[in-house]
């Protein structure tokens, strides 16, 4: 129970100290730009554009203030923007974590500081959400299927016509399979495929 207490405490303060480091280095007494991000869920992972920004923009990243999550911040006054910088969907991975976020982003709405990638929304990044969105805005969209008995899918692929794609409704950048036919789809099943 204790071990299982502190995990993730040591990448925690690391992440934190490295934030405050960068913070002291960037920000100066301008309007900023409040980024929360996740100490153990892939932190570093908008990075690429803070750097960027360090290079080619240094002005636009002095206003970049990094925080982790759960965060206090009892002055929301010089803040112009608020970012959650977290892996989509929050809710997938962690309940506590979205309603965290989701908090944070509900005083910033009550202060009058506008939110860019709220957690509330992010589910839309969802396959089968973002498909349908897309398709009422008249874009062609391939049919899908959510898969709610495997047993089934196997039986029928859920009505869809081969080839296929399977992937994971929430993940990006996971595994998808190709399916060529029912006899394809058993054999991944057992590892042939």
């Amino acid at each position: 129970m204790l071990r299982r207490r502190f995990k993730g405490a040591r990448p925690r303060a690391w992440v934190a100290w490295r934030d405050r480091r960068r913070n002291r280095r960037w920000l100066d007494g301008g309007p900023r730009i409040l980024v929360v991000r996740h100490p153990t869920r892939e932190p570093f992972f908008y990075d690429v554009l803070l750097e960027w920004l360090e290079h080619e923009a240094p002005d636009a990243r002095r206003a970049f203030e990094l925080r982790l999550l759960p965060c206090c911040v009892r002055d929301l006054t010089p803040y112009v923007l608020h970012v959650p910088w977290l892996q989509d969907p929050v809710e997938s991975w962690s309940r506590r974590v979205y309603a965290q976020a989701w908090a944070l982003t509900a005083r910033c709405d009550a202060a009058g500081i506008p939110t860019v990638n709220r957690v509330d929304r992010l589910g839309n990044a969802r396959k089968l959400e973002t498909a349908r969105l897309l398709a009422s805005a008249g874009i062609r969209m391939p049919r899908m299927r959510p898969i709610a008995d495997a047993r089934a899918f196997r039986a029928d692929a859920g009505g869809l016509p081969f080839p296929l794609f399977v992937r994971e409704n929430a993940v990006h950048g996971g595994d998808a399979a190709r399916r060529h036919g029912t006899r394809a789809a058993r054999a991944a099943d057992r590892g042939a495929a």
